[in-house]
């Protein structure tokens, strides 16, 4: 199946239930897609923990409103209810009384890598893929064969600022030839849209010529597409005093 970016749902609201069906989908069949019963049970203690916040972050939401109506009602002192507003107290006794797991921060990048594992596993349908969720059919997808990012330089203060839109990406590696020429090497791995080269000229030279491209990261640090177009600049010695 040829590769494409995984995206998150949206609304944000929707991504529990997301997160529970894919778990759900997944546990009968994790093992023929590669994936470890350790690994398998780290993505279920995630769905645990974090279904288990935004359950009571649900419930705190629902006391506030309440409260709020309540507090209004009080003040404005509506004749017919001078109190507390028609609406039912929220109540918590549908929530799980359990004490959750503990897991580190950042699910989704967790859950983007154990995605782009399972899309490239041989056996992975784009039926079963849909069934799980991992499909967006609400955003156009990149397909890793297709893509060539879009870079933007320029000279400021004598520094190059690189500019090159993430697209959902983790980041990207800069290249570049210190004399203008083919000769590229790989000079730093940026995870942030504008990155600054602060590096001086090379030693007995007023002017140099800089060549630059660079190259998208996926979530598991694999490249990702196509080189980008080349950006070639000029930086002058007395510009960088």
């Amino acid at each position: 199946m040829a590769e494409q970016l995984f995206f998150p749902p949206y609304p944000v609201s929707s991504r529990p239930s997301w997160l529970d069906n894919f778990v759900t989908v997944l546990e009968p069949v994790y093992a023929n897609y590669g994936i470890s019963d350790k690994e398998f049970n780290d993505l279920k203690a995630d769905n645990t923990a974090f279904n288990y916040t935004v359950d009571r972050m649900n419930v705190y939401e629902e006391a506030r409103s309440y409260f709020l109506l309540a507090r209004n009602a009080m003040w404005s002192g509506d004749e017919e209810n001078p109190n507390l507003p028609q609406v039912p107290f929220p109540s918590q006794a549908a929530l799980v009384e359990v004490v959750p797991p503990t897991v580190p921060p950042d699910i989704y990048n967790r859950v983007k890598s154990l995605v782009i594992r399972l899309r490239r596993h041989p056996l992975m349908t784009e039926a079963f893929a849909q069934e799980m969720g991992i499909l967006s059919p609400d955003k156009p997808e990149l397909r890793s064969e297709e893509f060539k990012p879009v870079l933007n330089a320029k000279v400021q203060k004598g520094k190059v600022e690189l500019n090159c839109p993430l697209k959902q990406l983790k980041g990207y590696e800069v290249w570049c030839d210190d004399q203008g020429g083919p000769n590229y090497v790989h000079i730093k791995t940026s995870v942030s849209r504008y990155w600054t080269d602060e590096r001086p000229l090379l030693d007995g030279v007023d002017s140099q010529l800089r060549s630059y491209r660079v190259r998208m990261l996926s979530a598991d640090n694999q490249a990702f597409g196509n080189f980008s177009n080349e950006v070639v600049l000029r930086l002058e010695r007395n510009f960088m005093r």
